[in-house]
């Protein structure tokens, strides 16, 4: 069953910003979703261990949102934070925070030279939503998200879905036990 919708959804998630995004398709498990022109602290982490890698990234930039800049500004935390995962690449792992809309066009300039500022253009997403607490594991990457992500690639038949690559959105702490948000995101190629 396709359900064909269009609309702008706002987004506040447990009180942090999140990004707008205009919900183009609503199928059983999965939506297609369209983003704005959006602004990413980026930072690259490459590690054998998954959990190591994404700890090592996110550190960083929560040392950038927390005045680590050259206008030792305090950001204001928001979600997701979104890790890319290729399976042409697995030990390379970009780990991204969203610049809030308020500061997206003009934001601070980090210190650490490993840290970049990425304007990402309009893109569609293919995502699949799922709740659960997912332990963290040393030396094995974390099948949860591959078994979900594989889930979605099979859900999409369109050729038009980069499927070797997909994003981690986590839109929870790892300590919360039960009702977390997660998605994983696959770039949908439009013409």
């Amino acid at each position: 069953v396709i359900m064909i919708v269009t609309f702008t959804e706002g987004c506040s998630y447990r009180g942090l910003e999140c990004p707008e995004y205009t919900l183009l398709e609503k199928h059983f498990d999965y939506e297609v979703r369209s983003y704005p022109i959006l602004t990413w602290a980026i930072t690259d982490e490459i590690n054998r261990l998954e959990k190591v890698a994404e700890r090592k990234a996110s550190r960083r930039l929560t040392e950038y949102f927390e005045g680590k800049n050259n206008r030792s500004m305090d950001i204001p935390k928001t979600l997701p934070v979104r890790i890319k995962i290729s399976y042409l690449n697995r030990n390379n792992y970009e780990v991204g925070f969203l610049i809030p809309s308020n500061i997206a066009k003009n934001p601070p300039c980090p210190i650490d030279m490993r840290i970049r500022i990425v304007q990402e253009p309009p893109t569609v997403y293919i995502v699949r939503s799922f709740s659960g607490y997912y332990p963290e594991t040393t030396g094995v990457p974390d099948k949860t998200w591959d078994v979900h992500a594989k889930k979605l690639a099979e859900s999409m038949k369109d050729d038009s879905v980069r499927k070797t690559t997909y994003y981690k959105s986590l839109y929870d702490t790892p300590s919360l036990f039960t009702k977390s948000l997660n998605e994983i995101w696959m770039i949908k190629e439009v013409d």
